[in-house]
C-alpha cells in the first residue's frame, strides 16, 4: 500500500462528519492498510485523553472585573466619547426653504471660488536680460550645438553644406532624425517695453543659430509687432523658453507636421527617375536614327525636369524640418496712471468674469441633467409601461377570482 489516508479524513471518520459513501471508502482502506489503522488508533486514544480532561475555569477575580466593566458601560454608553460643541440633524421633512438655502449656499460657494480664481495673483515673468553674445563671424554653430545636445546638427544649418540639386543620391536629402517633423509655433507675449523685447528676439534667434525671417512692427500706442524666427530644430524648445521669459504669454500654439512618408516617397521617386535617366542615356549612345535620338532627348528632358522638381521639393522639406518656425507677436503692456490707487474697472471685470464663470458652470450642469434625463426617458417610459401592464394583469386576475 503506497498511499495513506490524510489525518483530516481519519479525524472526520472519528467525529462522524463523513457521508456513508466516504465511511465505506475509509473502512475499506483501513481493512487493507495497517499503518492507517495504527494512526486511527492513536487518534482515538488522543481524543479519549482530551475528553477526560477537566475544564479549566477563569479566576473569580477576572470574572468579577469583566462583569463590573460591562455594567459600567451599559449604565453610561456615551462616556469616553468626545462631545461636539454643535450638533445638527436633517429635518424630518425637507421644505422649500431648506432647498432654497442649500441652493444659495451652492451658488455662493461657486461664486466665491470663481472670484478667488479671478483675483488670485498670477505669476508674471519679468524681462530677462540676455547676455548671450551672438556667435562670432565664421564660428562653427554646428559644433556648438553638438556640444550642447550631444548629437549631430541636421543638414542645412549654417556652416553645413546643403544637399546638391544635381546629384541628390539616395542619402543626399536624408536627415539624422528618425521622423521628419516640421515644427512651428506661435506666441503672443505682453512685454514691459517693446523696443527691448524686439532686440532680445534678435539675440535669441542669432544665439540659437537662426535668423529673423520677417518683421512687421507698428508704432501705435501701445506699440506691437510680429516677428518670424527660423531656428534649428534642436534649438526649438530652448528658444521657446527664452521667448516666453520676455513677458507674459497670452497665447501659445505649438504644432508639428510629420512629413516622413512624403520624404521617403520623394526619395524613392528620385532614385527611380535617375535609374530611368541612366537607361535613356545608354539608349542614346546606341541610337542610330535621328528620330530615335529626338524621342530619347525629349524623354530625357521630361525625366530631368521631374528630377529637378522632386529634388527641389526635397530641399524645401529638408529646410523646413531642419529650421523650425516661430511666429512671435509682441505687444507692450499698457501703462497705468500713477494717480490711480485702485483700478475699479479691472476689479469690475474680474467680478464680471467670476459671475459669468458661475453662470457657465450652472448651464453646464443643467445641460448634463437634460442630457441624462433625455437618455433615461426611454427607460422610464418602458418601466412605466411594464408597471401598468403588471397592475392590469394583477387586477384582472383578482377580478377573475
Amino acid at each position: 500500500m503506497t498511499t495513506h489516508l490524510p489525518l483530516e479524513w481519519l479525524s472526520g471518520y472519528l467525529d462522524g462528519r463523513v457521508s456513508a459513501e466516504e465511511r465505506r471508502q475509509v473502512e475499506a482502506h483501513l481493512d487493507a492498510c495497517a499503518i492507517c489503522r495504527a494512526t486511527l488508533a492513536d487518534l482515538r486514544r488522543t481524543v479519549t485523553l482530551v475528553q477526560d480532561l477537566e475544564p479549566v475555569g477563569a479566576p473569580a477575580a477576572f470574572r468579577t472585573a469583566v462583569q463590573e466593566r460591562l455594567q459600567a458601560e451599559r449604565s453610561a454608553p456615551n462616556r469616553g466619547r468626545r462631545a461636539w460643541p454643535f450638533t445638527w440633524s436633517l429635518p424630518a421633512r425637507p421644505t422649500w426653504r431648506a432647498a432654497l438655502a442649500a441652493a444659495a449656499v451652492v451658488l455662493i460657494g461657486l461664486f466665491s471660488v470663481n472670484l478667488w480664481q479671478e483675483l488670485s495673483p498670477r505669476r508674471e515673468v519679468g524681462e530677462r536680460v540676455f547676455r548671450q553674445s551672438a556667435p562670432a563671424p565664421g564660428a562653427d554653430v554646428r559644433n556648438a550645438n553638438e556640444r550642447d545636445f550631444g548629437q549631430v546638427q541636421p543638414v542645412g544649418v549654417p556652416g553645413a553644406p546643403l544637399p546638391s540639386a544635381q546629384a541628390p543620391g539616395p542619402g543626399a536629402a536624408r536627415l539624422p532624425f528618425d521622423r521628419q517633423v516640421i515644427r512651428t509655433a506661435g506666441l503672443q507675449v505682453e512685454v514691459p517695453k517693446f523696443e527691448d523685447a524686439s532686440k532680445a528676439l534678435v539675440r535669441i534667434a542669432e544665439s540659437s543659430g537662426g535668423f529673423i525671417a520677417d518683421t512687421t512692427t507698428s508704432q501705435e500706442e501701445p506699440p506691437y509687432g510680429t516677428f518670424v524666427l527660423r531656428v534649428p530644430a534642436l534649438r526649438f524648445s530652448p528658444a521657446l523658453d527664452q521667448i516666453e521669459a520676455l513677458g507674459k504669454v497670452t497665447e501659445r500654439r505649438v504644432s508639428g507636421q510629420d512629413v516622413t512618408e512624403e520624404f521617403v516617397d520623394l526619395q524613392a521617386r528620385v532614385r527611380n527617375l535617375e535609374a530611368h535617366e541612366r537607361q535613356l542615356l545608354t539608349f542614346m549612345e546606341r541610337a542610330t536614327r535621328v528620330a530615335d535620338l529626338l524621342a530619347i532627348e525629349q524623354e530625357l528632358s521630361r525625366v530631368r525636369g521631374e528630377i529637378e522638381q522632386l529634388t527641389g521639393r526635397l530641399r524645401f522639406l529638408g529646410n523646413r524640418v531642419e529650421m523650425a518656425t516661430i511666429q512671435v507677436t509682441l505687444r507692450e503692456k499698457a501703462k497705468q496712471s500713477s494717480l490711480i490707487f485702485w483700478d475699479f474697472s479691472a476689479s469690475l471685470l474680474k467680478v464680471r468674469g467670476a459671475f459669468l464663470g458661475t453662470i457657465r458652470q450652472l448651464l453646464a450642469v443643467s445641460e448634463r441633467l437634460v442630457v441624462t434625463l433625455s437618455a433615461l426617458t426611454p427607460v422610464i417610459l418602458l418601466g412605466l409601461a411594464g408597471w401598468g401592464i403588471i397592475r392590469w394583469v394583477v387586477r384582472r386576475g383578482a377580478s377573475a377570482v
